[in-house]
């Protein structure tokens, strides 16, 4: 199980991190550890990565992966962290061991970064935050039944 953050700028864009131990980018985030809950993962991972002291929001999607990258099925939840000021954006302190790089893109943008599973995920988490819903999705498609 884990969790992901999507945070916004006020511009609309929204932050991405770029690991330094695999290719490609992801939003930050990561695994739950034992007996964490997922929204306790969120501020866990966000004040780890990130150096933000900040709770989710909203739950925008929670995405099924049948026999993920690490070899099992898997659940992954993402969370709005909600738009992030001037001076929070200034605060972000990466963790240098995990992380190089941070920046905020678009929806397109991102589709080039981000891996294929990840950039289907965050459409639909976007559009989801538009009309305050949570999804429910399995490999990154949208499943047969929506949550309110």
């Amino acid at each position: 199980m884990s969790s992901g953050a999507l945070f916004f700028n006020e511009e609309g864009k929204f932050i991405i991190t770029k690991p330094n131990y695999k290719e490609g980018w992801n939003i930050p985030g990561g695994g739950a550890d034992l007996e964490e809950s997922p929204s306790e993962a969120f501020v866990r991972e966000v004040k780890e990565e990130l150096a933000l002291d900040k709770k989710p929001i909203s739950l925008l999607c929670v995405d099924y992966v049948k026999k993920s990258s690490m070899g099992h099925d898997h659940l992954n939840f993402v969370f709005d962290g909600g738009v992030l000021t001037k001076n929070e954006i200034n605060s972000i302190k990466l963790q240098t061991e995990e992380l190089d790089e941070y920046r905020f893109v678009s929806l397109e943008e991102a589709v080039e970064l981000l891996a294929e599973n990840w950039a289907k995920r965050i459409a639909k988490c976007i559009d989801a935050r538009k009309v305050h819903k949570t999804v429910y999705l399995e490999n990154g498609n949208a499943a047969s039944q929506e949550a309110a």
